[in-house]
């Protein structure tokens, strides 16, 4: 269900963040009259440029940053990988239908590889990842529609290379050359068997390039199963053995999962494996070994996630190919032990503890949500390039052959590991690739926008052009931050060298000026049990101030997931309400990651409590400070943020005003309707059926819309497979028969998650008419949103 007072601080990058408390609770507030509350009359215009800024009511300045702007800005890039002497990402083209194109810089801007309409998207897990890969200079992806793999030279036609039969979706591409010269696509494949959520098998495959099983699905070799879920597989460097991760129901992949090791046959087959690392509580993930065939992965066995050298232990003899793990099997442990031994494969127990190459109270990892995450990778001279997160990112190189850091941590350590910190910018990075010392990331902070970047070894001798240098002021906020970050954050005493950035591929274009750019402030606030990290956004429009006394509406932003992590961000969708007088907090409510496994489990069996309280302590914790208009707190939300901004709003007074963006609004219903992967998410969120089912009913926003009197805005794709329409179809019907002021739009076409540009114009503008209509100003350019109460 993924998508204060003291002045504000240039730590873009992450500084120590600002603590504040809020000193109340949240609910049981009196409900105020939000409509006249420290509003103006309207009407006032725009300012001239470099005049005396011009004063105007908030939410009444006129900004140059359109909903278009935003949206335009919206097309997200990423996996990014080294082919030949270029680069090739992935790019969200809103303006094509929200389609993803391959693309590569050209000649003055950039080209594509995937012409349209062609879709490299995959569906399995529907959020996909890795969706395509290079080979030999051609472009094997999967394709939206069809979900079949194709290869398609540079310039030439795609030509399949799967069936268009048999319920197939491939993901996680990557390219195996076998030791028989004969090169094959390694994917995770899911074979959809009927037409419900989990009426479906999952296998390790490799798929021939020569196109032979375009219309014979048996040339697809099925390489391992055995786990209702399996992602990231990895061959060894000669191709003897494969490493993947596997995990089954109720378990998400940042509960609890495996790390497999198996011996391979001449075919590429799994002949038998071994369980090195993992288990129902330990969460594990990114396999990847080392050119000499040393095994690494990520664990939270200490309770971050960290990264070990796992033993893989001798291997033994077995018979027969592994079955999948299909609907006819119960999705334990049992049931994977008896299909194992129904297909002959012998499994044996781990083979000795892993050793801790870190032991960083810091996150080296994120939640697998796609099959294509990025926390670590080893370079070309055999160090390791690592991220570490909390709250924010920063780079490491480790150094598993020299004298430890001190490591703040009993578990085993790496004999001779040392970890440096590669200085950069940024707040949030991806590893995407190295080659000689260069490093591929997707990257950005609060003062740089998110993009494709190589980082390079800053020695200071070599000259950087204007560009770079424009860059570097750009980021001198950020740098000057970082250094305190770094001294906030570490874990044992870690040294710096630094890197500079070379663009690639910049998401959103040319961005308007500093002056209609918020800054971000990190900040804590203690709520009445615990703390809760936020990046708040005050509202910044050099044409415009506010009359005095004024305090500005806020506007909470719930993120998805639940099991996800906000960032200090550049972003034109943060921008076009804080040029507009409308400041923004974006809340890491318990259950958020990047702050450890204690942090991302107080949501366990608390979802739509933690979440929610936490949300108001920090959106009230603003007001308290006098930073926001107490009677002007306003919330949103997308899927699992949508719950949230439900549940607050039937569950308390604190918010003015709410818009779900396909928000969950009832549990019982969606258990059964939502897809396989996220079908038991709510096991652990609010507890496994039947027992928990009276908390399924009474945490639902849906059957408490007889405490609400605050108007709701929803925005539903109507072709949502995670979270259906029949779940905003439901609260609306709820809210006309209590006569509850309201909006809504259905989107054709859009799924979960909008994609098109005119569908984010839209939903944006309507989000923001839809708050001048309950708070009482008008926005400039923006239609009247009409409240419904039937």
């Amino acid at each position: 269900m993924n998508e204060p007072d003291p002045p504000i601080s240039d730590n873009a990058a992450g500084a120590e963040p600002h603590v504040v408390s809020s000193g109340r609770d949240a609910p049981g507030r009196d409900a105020p009259d939000r409509r006249a509350a420290g509003m103006r009359a309207a009407g006032t215009g725009g300012a001239v440029t470099g005049a005396t800024p011009a004063v105007a009511p908030y939410g009444e300045w006129v900004s140059p940053i359109s909903a278009r702007d935003a949206a335009l800005a919206g097309g997200s890039v990423g996996s990014p990988a080294f082919v030949g002497d270029d680069v090739w990402w992935l790019e969200l083209v809103p303006e094509e239908a929200g389609r993803m194109s391959v693309r590569r810089r050209a000649q003055g801007g950039v080209e594509d590889i995937l012409p349209a309409p062609w879709n490299a998207r995959s569906r399995v897990h529907e959020y996909g990842g890795g969706s395509w890969v290079a080979v030999d200079g051609d472009l094997v992806f999967v394709e939206f529609s069809d979900q079949r793999l194709y290869r398609m030279p540079v310039g030439g036609e795609p030509r399949p290379l799967t069936p268009a039969d048999g319920g197939f979706r491939f993901g996680g591409l990557t390219l195996h050359r076998g030791a028989d010269g004969i090169d094959h696509v390694l994917a995770v494949r899911e074979t959809h068997h009927g037409d419900g959520p989990s009426e479906l098998s999952r296998d390790i495959v490799l798929v021939p390039l020569d196109g032979s099983a375009a219309d014979d699905s048996e040339r697809i070799v099925s390489v391992v199963a055995g786990s209702w879920f399996l992602a990231q597989p990895a061959y060894s460097p000669d191709g003897s053995r494969l490493a993947w991760i596997a995990w089954d129901h109720p378990n998400m992949p940042w509960d609890g999962t495996e790390l497999r090791v198996g011996d391979v046959d001449a075919a590429g087959g799994v002949t038998w494996w071994r369980r090195v690392l993992g288990g129902p509580a330990e969460s594990v993930m990114q396999p990847a070994w080392s050119a000499d065939g040393e095994l690494y992965a990520v664990s939270d066995r200490t309770g971050w996630w960290n990264l070990y050298r796992v033993p893989i232990g001798e291997g033994a003899a077995g018979a027969g190919p592994i079955a999948a793990v299909g609907p006819s099997a119960a999705a334990d442990s049992d049931a994977v032990a008896d299909s194992d031994a129904a297909a002959g494969l012998y499994c044996a127990a781990p083979s000795g503890e892993p050793i801790a190459v870190t032991a960083l109270e810091q996150d080296l990892g994120g939640p697998m949500w796609t099959l294509s995450n990025g926390s670590y990778l080893v370079a070309s001279d055999g160090s390791i390039l690592a991220v570490a997160t909390r709250g924010t990112d920063r780079l490491l190189r480790i150094d598993p052959g020299r004298p430890s850091a001190g490591s703040g941590s009993d578990a085993p350590a790496a004999p001779g590991a040392s970890i440096t910190e590669l200085a950069t910018p940024f707040a949030a990075i991806s590893l995407c690739g190295e080659r000689d010392g260069t490093v591929l990331v997707v990257a950005g902070s609060a003062a740089a926008a998110t993009g494709i970047r190589l980082l390079k070894h800053d020695d200071g001798t070599e000259d950087r052009d204007a560009d770079e240098r424009d860059a570097d002021e750009r980021g001198a906020d950020a740098d000057r931050a970082d250094s305190s970050r770094r001294e906030a954050n570490r874990s044992g005493d870690i040294p710096s060298e630094g890197f500079r950035a070379e663009d690639i591929r910049v998401q959103g274009g040319r961005l308007p000026d500093a002056g209609y750019l918020p800054d971000a402030e990190l900040m804590a606030f203690q709520g009445p049990e615990r703390d809760v990290h936020a990046i708040v956004y005050r509202p910044k429009n050099r044409d415009f101030v506010a009359p005095a006394g004024e305090r500005p509406p806020f506007l909470a932003l719930v993120h998805g997931g639940p099991t996800s992590l906000a960032r200090p961000q550049l972003d034109l969708a943060i921008a076009y309400w804080t040029s507009r007088g409308i400041g923004v907090v974006d809340v890491n409510y318990g259950g958020s990651t990047g702050y450890g496994r204690e942090y991302r489990e107080r949501l366990r069996g608390q979802w739509g409590v933690v979440d929610v309280e936490d949300t108001i302590a920090a959106a009230l914790g603003l007001a308290d400070a006098g930073v926001a208009d107490p009677e002007r707190l306003l919330i949103r939300g997308g899927s699992a943020g949508g719950w949230t901004v439900l549940s607050a709003l039937t569950g308390s007074d604190a918010f003015a005003a709410g818009t779900s963006y396909f928000g969950v609004a009832e549990l019982t219903e969606f258990a059964k309707e939502t897809h396989d992967f996220e079908s038991r998410y709510l096991d652990s969120l609010i507890g496994p059926l039947p027992e928990a089912s009276a908390l399924y009913e009474s945490r639902a926003p849906l059957n408490n819309v007889a405490s609400l009197a605050t108007p709701v805005l929803l925005l539903q794709g109507l072709d949502d497979p995670i979270v259906p329409p029949s779940q905003a179809h439901r609260f609306i019907e709820a809210l006309a028969s209590k006569g509850i002021p309201h909006a809504y739009k259905f989107y054709e076409g859009e799924s979960h998650g909008f994609r098109r540009v005119e569908t984010k114009v839209d939903s944006l503008e309507r989000e923001l008419g839809f708050y001048g209509a309950v708070l009482g100003f008008t926005p400039p350019g923006v239609p009247h949103v009409e409240l419904r109460r039937s």
